[in-house]
């Protein structure tokens, strides 16, 4: 892929197979890098730790404090259903 720095999606990988030998699924932080290294567009998006962090987030992207805004919950080794579901069968 034209632009696509795949050095820097090398060591990612590398840094993450280190990191978990048994390989697994990178937190969206790690994946959106890695989406980058591609040149993959992505959503605006944010990594929010606490209530607080979420609601600045949210008020940085709409300009207000009582505007609607999209979450998702991450826990590591939880794999959302859709993903983990096995793409075929035998």
């Amino acid at each position: 892929m034209p632009g696509a720095d795949t050095a820097a999606a090398k060591a990612l990988v590398d840094a993450f197979l280190t990191a978990q030998p048994e390989g697994g699924w990178p937190d969206p932080v790690r994946g959106a890098e890695l989406l980058t290294c591609y040149r993959i567009p992505q959503l605006p998006g944010v990594w929010a730790r606490t209530e607080d962090q979420a609601v600045a987030a949210a008020t940085r992207f709409t300009g207000a404090t009582d505007d609607r805004v999209a979450l998702k919950g991450y826990w590591p080794g939880l794999v959302h259903r859709t993903i983990g579901a096995p793409c075929c069968s035998t």
